[in-house]
């Protein structure tokens, strides 16, 4: 078994904290920004990475921010909104989360590993991928399941025969979709496993662009939709925006 590093993820929201906004005063939100995401993001080998900026997709009163030379950043955000956030940076694989904005609250720093693009080639080579994910035309997903801080989602808690079904709102599932499932150590090393998971965590690679639904199925455990629950009201299910280019990442709340 190839030990692997994969898209790990916690981000917190707290009400204080330093800002990081680059708008330079010009840019002023008409929203209550009463809720904050306070990210540390690092690299695939755990560096802190500086200049990522982070926004709110669709959202242009609220003025991005970009992680100061630690690799934090503070965006004030609504509260009580469902909302997609993104980090970017050049020469990395932008992500998109997919967050409730109050369903997390903790004292520390959340941490996001956002991974350089050659990484991802690397980890399509330890897949035995026929060639390198698609990054042109494209995109990713992450998904995971948990209970309470972000965190601990992946840590702390057995979601063993947790089960995923990523499909397309609209028309037949592309076959050429790279499924992989993984456990995560508590140094952030992620493991590839086919049976036996525990953690609850799946990747799929070279998604086709447009609107997915991803159902989530934890056993003798009840999950609940905070934020973009599917339209026709299945359980346990969220529906999500694959873009091109980037890496989109959903959580359940599962109890």
């Amino acid at each position: 078994m190839m030990n692997k590093r994969w898209a790990v993820l916690g981000i917190v929201f707290t009400t204080v904290g330093c800002s990081s906004d680059d708008s330079g005063g010009a840019k002023k939100s008409t929203l209550p920004l009463d809720g904050m995401i306070h990210s540390w993001v690092i690299d695939q080998d755990k560096k802190s990475v500086p200049g990522v900026e982070i926004c709110v997709e669709a959202a242009p009163d609220i003025p991005c921010v970009t992680t100061d030379a630690n690799g934090i950043g503070d965006l004030p955000v609504p509260k009580n909104q469902a909302l997609v956030v993104t980090y970017s940076k050049l020469d990395f694989i932008t992500k998109r989360r997919q967050l409730f904005s109050d369903e997390y609250r903790s004292g520390g720093l959340g941490v996001w590993v956002l991974q350089t693009k050659t990484w991802y080639t690397q980890l399509a080579q330890a897949l035995l991928a026929p060639q390198d994910f698609d990054y042109t035309d494209k995109g990713l997903v992450g998904l995971s399941v948990g209970t309470g801080p972000a965190e601990e989602f992946i840590l702390n808690t057995d979601h063993s025969g947790t089960t995923f079904d990523l499909s397309p709102i609209a028309g037949a599932k592309d076959p050429g979709i790279v499924e992989e499932k993984f456990q995560v150590a508590g140094d952030l090393t992620v493991v590839g496993c086919v049976a036996g998971c525990t953690d609850g965590v799946v990747g799929y690679a070279d998604v086709p662009p447009g609107r997915y639904r991803a159902v989530f199925n934890t056993p003798n455990k009840t999950c609940t939709v905070k934020a973009f629950a599917c339209a026709d009201a299945t359980p346990a299910c969220v529906e999500l925006e694959v873009v091109a280019g980037t890496n989109t990442y959903a959580t359940m709340s599962c109890e």
